[in-house]
């Protein structure tokens, strides 16, 4: 199970250690523990061994343990934010799953047959799909979502004629 709680990022990390010491002790399995996440709080990443395979079952304890472990060393938060479990079953099938296909702006310009430059133009037009992220090496797309623009592009060939848009 993964969790997180709304609050304050947790700086000291030796209240970071010692939260992965009490959930273990809890019972969590593995805990590993990290704070400023999506909703910036305190969060786990941990296993519950149960003898029943319901993931709801698992989903009430485990937050049980987080909670108690955060009230036990006095951790303020602003309850829980998130919380994402999965079947043991289901987790081995989700790590054998293939990583995203990322492109760059290169890769991009290969797909499109463009430009670099043509790349950057194209981000302004409407219907240019947005990037992922913001690297300092540049923008980074889902390779799935680009394959959909080029497959719905209304491409133009040739120069436009001055004053007037193409692709």
């Amino acid at each position: 199970m993964s969790i997180e709680a709304g609050g304050r990022p947790l700086t000291d990390t030796a209240l970071l250690a010692d939260l992965a010491d009490v959930l273990a002790a809890q019972g969590a399995d593995g805990p590993a523990v990290g704070t400023g996440g999506l909703v910036g709080g305190p969060q786990a990443t941990f296993g519950i061994l149960l003898g029943e395979p319901e993931p709801w079952r698992a989903a009430e304890t485990g937050a049980g343990y987080f909670l108690a472990a955060l009230d036990k060393l006095g951790v303020a938060h602003e309850g829980i934010e998130r919380l994402d479990v999965m079947s043991e079953t289901f987790q081995e099938r989700w790590l054998e799953l293939a990583p995203d296909e990322l492109a760059g702006v290169a890769e991009v310009a290969s797909l499109l047959g463009v430009s670099k430059q043509r790349v950057s133009e194209l981000r302004d037009r409407p219907g240019f799909p947005e990037p992922v992220a913001e690297l300092a090496a540049g923008p980074v797309w889902r390779l799935p979502t680009l394959e959909r623009f080029v497959a719905e592009w209304k491409r133009k060939p040739g120069r436009p004629a001055r004053g007037k848009e193409s692709a």
